[in-house]
């Protein structure tokens, strides 16, 4: 069935995945080309992929991937609630969220696949699926940042102010939330919006960022964003974290770019150093507050950013507790789902669908896929100390006391799924077999892969 050569093909890609958030407004939904077909769009992967040692033009907003030339469709937008709770989707995939394929593919775990445990513990890191920890306590955290401009192309690294911060995202799941302080309206035409991650270790010392076209809604404040400064490093001495308005941080990329550096430092941990949108680098959990000047908006703020998209149709995902808000005319809410799933066919206009020559070629660059860790402290490796290279149960168990304050319990967490699970398990029954078979290859794939 043409649907089942869809999904395993997007299944086969991820052996190495990594992540981004993908929801309404985001840059490069479609890989870095607009006009791909349905499937490529809804399949989208690449878009996730690390940045490493990158100049500022293919790094900055993801534009190695022609991203910037990616919009989403006119009138769609990332919302962003003042004083509320973004709600977003992190997945190695499009099609493992909401966004893609209309929920269909949606399990609640990053890769698209069932029977994770989120207690899972791997002193050597989680590596099915790749999520660069070794446990839900170990995640580095991750950030939204806002600049208030409309026009992506005039957007810099000043413009950029950090807003939100989830120390503990993204995990091995795909739902998570991010608190927004009081923020003003955008300008008309909205803002521009960036989220990015740098993993605290296993693996390449890379990271990972991503634009998205987005508004405030709710807004009543008029204060304008202090102009951002750079973080510093600061674990060691909470005196010299740099307080108030930051910027996003930039790490191992090339040319120069960089805006903060810890090589040959270790952290508390005694492994060696990583930048992180968390404590070590002065950003607290949650919404950022102290962002703010006392000078006023200087623009005409947007007459729409106290509705929520009133002009704009619902889309909202089958499963999950994400609405993705879809314009009228976008390409996905033009799409009909068949009413029977067990038998389901691709739409005519895409039945002779084949993976665009672009993406079914498409290799890492090869400054990232022969990159190997070097002898040199400067970028991530193991710790030449027993102790500080054998993670601890009984450590991570104190870690996780301090650091975990998800804002769901685990519990809550597989209750909802085993939900989701039965109900599509209603729906789907006939199907059962196949996708069971499309997850025990994706498995198999990902062993071989790690040459297991």
């Amino acid at each position: 069935m043409l649907a089942s050569v869809v999904i395993l093909a997007a299944s086969m890609a991820l052996t190495n995945a990594h992540g981004t958030i993908w929801g309404p407004g985001m840059y490069c939904a479609n890989e870095g080309n607009p006009n791909a077909d349905y499937p490529s769009k809804q399949n989208s992967y690449h878009t996730g992929y690390p940045l490493y040692q990158l100049p500022w033009d293919k790094f900055w907003l993801n534009n190695n991937r022609n991203c910037k030339n990616d919009p989403p469709p006119d009138g769609e937008f990332m919302e962003v609630p003042a004083n509320g709770v973004m709600k977003v989707q992190f997945a190695s995939s499009r099609a493992h969220t909401n966004y893609g394929w209309g929920g269909k593919f949606y399990t609640g775990f990053v890769d698209g696949l069932t029977g994770y445990d989120v207690n899972e513990n791997q002193p050597d890191c989680v590596t099915s699926p790749n999520i660069h920890a070794q446990n839900a306590s170990m995640v580095a955290g991750s950030a939204f940042a806002i600049a208030y401009k409309s026009d992506i192309n005039s957007v810099g690294l000043e413009d950029m102010v950090v807003f939100s911060v989830n120390q503990h995202a993204p995990w091995i799941t795909v739902d998570y939330e991010y608190e927004v302080p009081d923020l003003p309206a955008c300008p008309e035409g909205g803002c521009i919006c960036a989220w990015s991650w740098i993993p605290n270790g296993c693996g390449e010392a890379n990271m990972f960022l991503n634009a998205y076209r987005c508004k405030v809604t709710g807004a009543t404040n008029t204060h304008a964003l202090a102009a951002p400064q750079t973080p510093s490093y600061c674990e060691f001495d909470d005196s010299s974290c740099v307080q108030g308005a930051k910027q996003l941080l930039v790490w191992h990329q090339a040319d120069g770019i960089d805006n903060i550096n810890v090589d040959n430092r270790k952290q508390a941990n005694g492994e060696w150093a990583s930048p992180g949108f968390n404590d070590k680098c002065g950003f607290k959990h949650g919404a950022q507050t102290d962002i703010f000047s006392d000078s006023q908006i200087s623009y005409t703020p947007s007459d729409d950013s106290s509705s929520s998209s009133a002009s704009s149709s619902d889309t909202s995902a089958a499963t999950g507790n994400v609405a993705a808000v879809m314009p009228a005319d976008s390409e996905s809410s033009s799409y009909e789902e068949p009413a029977s799933t067990s038998s389901w066919e691709e739409p005519s206009s895409t039945s002779a669908w084949e993976e665009p020559a672009s993406t079914s070629t498409w290799e890492e660059p090869a400054s990232t896929s022969t990159w190997e860790e070097p002898a040199s402290s400067s970028v991530w490796t193991e710790s030449s100390s027993e102790a500080s290279s054998t993670w601890s149960s009984s450590s991570a168990a104190s870690s996780a006391t301090a650091q975990c304050r998800s804002r769901a319990s685990r519990r809550s967490l597989k209750r909802d799924l085993a939900r989701a699970a039965a109900e599509r398990k209603a729906r789907e029954d006939p199907s059962i077999p196949e996708r069971r078979a499309m997850n025990a290859h994706a498995r198999s794939q990902r062993r071989a892969a790690h040459g297991l």
